[in-house]
């Protein structure tokens, strides 16, 4: 398989055994199980490695047994010092190889391990595990085990696996590399963790908005509800029931049974599909058992582990056990369920909180019934369960993203292996991160440029009597575009012209956690001040925008004297001329008014005089656009 591969001049392929000075006392495995028992681990003493120590160039520092220093001694063929190499030889994969650290300068390891002492002359250690977790070795592993009922293999194999190995000096210079490339690609995916993370938050942040009437309402106050709301207990707007467990000796009860029957444990997904079992028509006569409608919700009363508190809809026609409350809507008006079914999502650890018992804390009936959620009206309760929808389906296409990025970045790890044991690394540098290095630089870097230029403008216009919601929006947006800073944003056309709320409504909630700085209602609107810690957003704004700054602070001095209806109009006339240089369509007086009016009806307000003037004036301060950026559309298209 080896003699597949066509090494470089200089290279040579090694066995195991080759690589160390003794092969015998070199490379050896544990004790024969009868030898080491576990009732023979005591509290402290010498340590012993067992296999889930062992990964893939990482040792676990955990659960770590001990042996007497008399039964070390007995066992000291199976010995392992500080920097010897640990092979597991047994589980799936197997051949997973990583250092003893110094902390552990002597110890014994078990008998699914291998300990491999290298020669210094031979071999550089930190090669030696690289090459022994690529897939040049492992896939050696695979075929020596194939067949095998349980994975495991033999020293005298082990001693024969070949290696590709080149000078010793090579060894290193390939080491640094990988090491180079493997600490970017470590970085990416730590970044990569880190927008899951941020994505769940921002999830529990638009729910939490939806509740307190924000993604609908404009300037609504913290701990108030908007006008006509109401606070509602779900037993004022569903039914709600539960189940029982039809006893499982009674066979009559369940066999042949064809009734769906459902349990907590299928409640961990949005929806229910399938039965976890069936039971009979006598146990559904003869049991407290009643069989719910479809798109009934079920909250999960008690479960095991996160089961708690999850709430799910059935498609399916069921009955359930008695850890489910069975919400369902006859006799009532249904089409508040979807509303209903987001609050029980958005207060999944409220819920779990309000659990009593003692080992495994339950909730009841009359806590479900009795609990208390914001009530919005009908109509509005539908636009409400669309700007989730919207909101949180731009979540999941992002988290599909990442989710295949970190796929990616572990197959980039072996490629990058893979070409450095093939001699192609160091001599062909153009290894390329190109998936990450686009998703961590121009997404996870830009998104903290972006957050960075969003706090410098509130530091500098926070004194500004209109700087409230709709000019902090629009001198955003007008920054961006004229400066033309990459930052692949999202503008759509609202009603106060060009928005970006995918990145806007985070900004606030991300500003709060962090005290970056905070809304401040003044006069019916919500201005902004900078808060205590607004200087570890802003300190980096002069090396991202050095060379940008000038336009920056061009647009802000434009905007100064400007009121909000002034400044709206500015950047919606902005946008309009800019996607025109976008089509390269020369665009007219009578066009911009056409296009100004068809924005939005809000634009009514502005004259055909204001929007011409306010061009003119545009023009002549050359506060123009270049056909920059994304085409903004309407929202949704």
């Amino acid at each position: 398989m080896n003699m597949e591969i066509d090494l470089p001049q200089g290279w040579r392929w090694e066995k195991l055994g080759q690589l160390v000075d003794n092969p015998k006392q070199d490379i050896v495995d544990g004790p024969f199980g009868s030898n080491l028992k576990s009732d023979e681990y005591i509290e402290e003493g010498i340590p012993v490695f067992k296999i889930q120590n062992i990964k893939v160039n990482r040792f676990v520092d955990k659960k770590i047994s001990y042996i007497s220093q008399e039964k070390a001694k007995k066992l000291s063929r199976h010995s392992f010092c500080a920097g010897d190499l640990i092979i597991t030889k047994l589980g799936e994969p197997l051949g997973l190889c990583c250092k003893v650290p110094e902390k552990y300068p002597f110890g014994i390891i078990v008998a699914d391990l291998m300990r491999l002492r290298p020669s210094k002359t031979k071999v550089y250690d930190k090669y030696l595990i690289y090459a022994i977790n690529s897939k040049i070795v492992q896939d050696q592993f695979k075929t020596i085990t194939k067949g095998t009922t349980r994975a495991r293999v033999n020293l005298s194999i082990v001693r024969d696996i070949q290696l590709p190995i080149p000078s010793l000096d090579e060894q290193h210079i390939l080491v640094d590399k990988v090491e180079e490339l493997f600490s970017e690609l470590d970085k990416g995916i730590e970044n990569l963790k880190i927008a899951q993370q941020q994505l769940k938050v921002y999830r529990q942040a638009v729910l939490k908005w939806a509740f307190e009437g924000k993604l609908t309402n404009e300037n609504v106050k913290d701990g108030e509800l908007p006008e006509e709301w109401k606070l509602s207990k779900i037993q004022e707007v569903a039914n709600v029931g539960t189940g029982a467990t039809p006893l499982k000796s009674n066979n009559t009860y369940y066999e042949n049974g064809n009734i769906a029957w459902i349990t907590s444990g299928a409640l961990n997904d949005d929806f229910v599909d399938q039965a976890s079992d069936f039971v009979t028509a006598k146990a559904l006569k003869e049991t407290n058992l009643r069989i719910y409608p479809k798109h009934t919700l079920l909250l999960a009363m008690y479960g095991e582990g996160k089961t708690r508190g999850k709430c799910s809809e059935s498609r399916i026609e069921a009955t359930t056990n008695q850890a489910i409350a069975a919400i369902y809507f006859e006799g009532f008006d249904a089409t508040i369920k979807p509303y209903l079914k987001y609050f029980l999502l958005k207060n999944y650890n409220d819920i779990r909180r309000q659990s009593s018992g003692g080992v495994q804390p339950n909730i009841n009936l009359g806590i479900v019934k009795n609990l208390t959620f914001p009530l919005a009206p009908p109509s509005e309760q539908q636009k409400i369960i669309q700007e989730i929808e919207s909101r949180l389906s731009v979540c999941d296409k992002m988290e599909e993203t990442i989710a295949n990025s970190l796929q990616q970045a572990e197959a980039l790890r072996q490629s990058i292996l893979k070409r450095a044991f093939e001699g192609k690394l160091v001599k062909n540098e153009e290894i390329k991160i190109v998936h990450l290095n686009a998703l961590i630089n121009s997404e996870e870097e830009k998104d903290w440029q972006r957050k960075a230029l969003a706090g410098k403008i509130i530091e500098i216009c926070h004194d500004d009597n209109n700087f409230g919601h709709t000019k902090f929006q629009k001198t955003l947006h007008l920054c961006e575009y004229h400066a033309q800073l990459d930052f692949n944003a999202n503008y759509v056309k609202e009603a106060a012209g060009p928005f970006d709320q995918n990145f806007f409504f985070p900004l606030i909630e991300e500003a709060k956690i962090n005290n970056w700085f905070y809304e401040k209602p003044k006069r019916k609107v919500i201005f902004f001040e900078p808060g205590s810690n607004i200087t570890s957003l802003t300190s980096s704004y002069s090396d991202y925008f050095k060379d940008k700054d000038d336009k920056i602070q061009f647009v802000i001095n434009q905007l100064k004297d400007k009121d909000t209806f002034q400044s709206e109009l500015i950047s919606t006339i902005y946008a309009i001329w800019n996607n025109y240089l976008i089509k390269k369509e020369d665009l007219s007086s009578h066009q911009l008014i056409a296009e100004v009016y068809d924005w939005s009806k809000s634009k009514l307000k502005f004259s055909e005089s204001d929007i011409v003037e306010m061009w003119k004036w545009m023009k002549e301060t050359d506060f123009s656009p270049v056909g920059f950026g994304n085409f903004i559309t309407n929202k949704g298209n």
